[in-house]
């Protein structure tokens, strides 16, 4: 991730912070496109597939390099669902649908 700080014109001071968190307000993320989620607004939805059976909750996502993984936890196991946005239905505040077929 490439960013630009306010202050932080040179790499000498740009090394004084490497390794701490950066934080903006909420309201400064930009909205996105049709289609485009931030993770924090998958994490914690439920998921199920087109059959209405449950997979169990977005535990976390990360990338594979390929593309998202959304880590589906229930019980105590894990079942990692590849992004791919043509498989899959976001109602945010509610669940995710996943075709079946790529299961």
């Amino acid at each position: 991730i490439i960013i630009q700080l306010e202050n932080f014109n040179d790499i000498n001071d740009s090394e004084k912070i490497v390794g701490k968190d950066i934080f903006i307000d909420v309201s400064e993320i930009p909205d996105l496109n049709d289609g485009e989620y931030y993770w924090k607004d998958i994490q914690g939805l439920e998921v199920y597939t087109t059959q209405d059976y449950y997979l169990g909750t977005v535990d976390f996502i990360f990338n594979n390099g390929a593309n998202d993984v959304l880590a589906v936890k229930k019980n105590q196991s894990f079942q990692y669902i590849p992004y791919i946005r043509e498989h899959i239905n976001i109602i945010l505040g509610n669940k995710i649908i996943i075709n079946h077929e790529i299961i």
